[in-house]
């Protein structure tokens, strides 16, 4: 049985209370990183890797162009196996699929002889999947992990701080560095078991395959326009049923145009828009991972027991004897609740030089909901999502609000969560919030036992509308 990284390090988290994906530590799990992913998601975690990503690939790609056979070639030839995340396709013990000095020659030999390439129509990295043959999801996994190790590694020392996971200093592994345009290496603390180092990857980061699919494209996108370009004409391909009804018929589209890389990069040269509204199309109906999906590809799957975060909830006695206990419970419950909206939580960041101290912050990564209507519909600042912990049940009083808008600014956000036990009176508990609302102090949501426990019902329904619709109806309480 592979222990978890969850086990090993007695987190005592399940899957969903975690912002990365708990890997097994003696295997790969069988997940990509996938460079798209990174592009559409909010977030500075975010952008600064998708800007790593289009930083290396750019000037891969250009190097490729210019003839700069050399510099190209060591940009892929120093691209290592990634074993230290746990991810991929190997079997047993993880042992990576990097790609090394052989497979750097091939990668450079199909780069150079790719039309798309040469045209400038491959731009992104995704679109390796589509129009470059032999680049499939675990290939542009390895690739990408290589090129953002640096902000993996950051990552994992900050989960690794908020979960109080011990770290020792090793080799970082080579990083892409944008300002030298080249691969550094260095010594970094990180999480270690049985003297492999572990690297964690956020959980909204990865997919089972390429969420760009060069099959999907073609299958549901040019077979597609090929089909209405061939009626329109009214071509050889057209047949004419015994109805009168007139169809070109996919078999026969495969049979004229068959399905290679090529073709496909050829297309898209022609027929640009096509590409533009499979990408948008793609980008609306991406989701994460949820947890479960995650949890199927385990050796030993578990179950996913969002009741017993309920029940652990009600049994911490409010004070200041289980106010640690407290704390830790809310963080992976609102995780759970509002991932993959907030991710990135830390734990008792300091602000204002180290004067005063935030429980709680999570990145805002919201592409749409109650997180993202906060800047869209009510212009309050909230890159980053500030939450304040009071594990009590007695009113909340004045110097439990200003604790917390102290810590709001513009550049690091306005708005955030008061976490208790107990609302107490209600009324003026609202009015408290009122307050700050209309002093230009902030906004801050307080929720109470109730609301968590409300929330996570939602949760374990799978109803994410219900849950901004429960806290949209909050908001809407503070405003009117």
């Amino acid at each position: 049985m592979c222990p978890r990284f969850s086990e090993h390090f007695d987190l005592n988290k399940s899957q969903a209370e975690l912002d990365f994906v708990d890997i097994e530590l003696d295997r790969d799990l069988a997940l990509f990183v996938d460079p798209y992913a990174l592009s559409i998601y909010p977030g500075k975690w975010y952008e600064d890797c998708n800007s790593l990503v289009i930083d290396f690939f750019s000037l891969l790609l250009s190097r490729i162009k210019d003839g700069q056979i050399s510099e190209a070639f060591e940009m892929l030839s120093r691209l290592r196996e990634p074993n230290d995340t746990r991810l991929g396709l190997s079997k047993g013990a993880p042992n990576g699929r990097g790609i090394g000095q052989k497979y750097a020659h091939s990668l450079y030999t199909r780069f150079l002889a790719s039309r798309a390439v040469q045209t400038g129509k491959l731009s992104d990295i995704s679109d390796c999947e589509l129009m470059i043959e032999g680049i499939s999801s675990d290939r542009i996994s390895d690739m990408t992990i290589n090129i953002i190790r640096q902000k993996l590694i950051e990552y994992t020392q900050s989960q690794c701080k908020l979960w109080n996971v011990p770290m020792q200093q090793v080799p970082s592994g080579i990083c892409w560095d944008s300002e030298e345009k080249g691969w550094v290496n260095s010594y970094t603390d990180l999480p270690v078991y049985e003297d492999s180092t572990i690297v964690l990857v956020p959980k909204n980061a990865v997919r089972y395959r390429s969420i760009i699919d060069h099959q999907k494209y073609y299958r549901g996108y040019v077979l597609n326009f090929l089909q209405a370009e061939h009626l329109s004409a009214n071509s050889s391909l057209v047949q004419v049923l015994k109805n009168k009804k007139r169809v070109v018929r996919k078999k026969v589209l495969e049979k004229r145009f068959p399905l290679k890389k090529d073709f496909i990069a050829d297309f898209a040269e022609k027929h640009p828009r096509t590409l533009e509204n499979y990408k948008a199309d793609v980008k609306a109906g991406d989701r994460m991972l949820p947890p479960e999906g995650i949890e199927a590809l385990q050796e030993q799957p578990r179950v996913i027991a969002y009741d017993e975060i309920r029940v652990a909830l009600r049994n911490i006695l409010p004070g200041r004897e289980g106010a640690d206990e407290f704390h830790n419970l809310i963080l992976g419950a609102l995780d759970c609740i509002f991932s993959p909206d907030l991710m990135n939580p830390t734990k008792e960041e300091h602000v204002h030089n180290g004067r005063k101290r935030i429980d709680i912050v999570f990145d805002n990564c919201c592409n749409w909901g109650f997180f993202r209507n906060l800047k869209m519909q009510y212009d309050i600042s909230c890159p980053f999502i500030f939450v304040e912990c009071k594990n009590y049940s007695s009113d909340l009083n004045n110097p439990e609000f200003d604790q917390l808008t102290g810590r709001f600014s513009h550049r690091r956000g306005q708005f955030g969560l008061l976490v208790c036990r107990d609302k107490g009176d209600s009324e003026r508990c609202l009015s408290r919030c009122k307050d700050a609302l209309n002093d230009d102090r902030g906004c801050v949501i307080v929720l109470d036992d109730n609301d968590i426990d409300n929330l996570l019902e939602f949760k374990i329904m799978n109803e994410k509308d219900r849950i901004d619709k429960y806290m949209s109806d909050i908001m809407r309480q503070l405003v009117m």
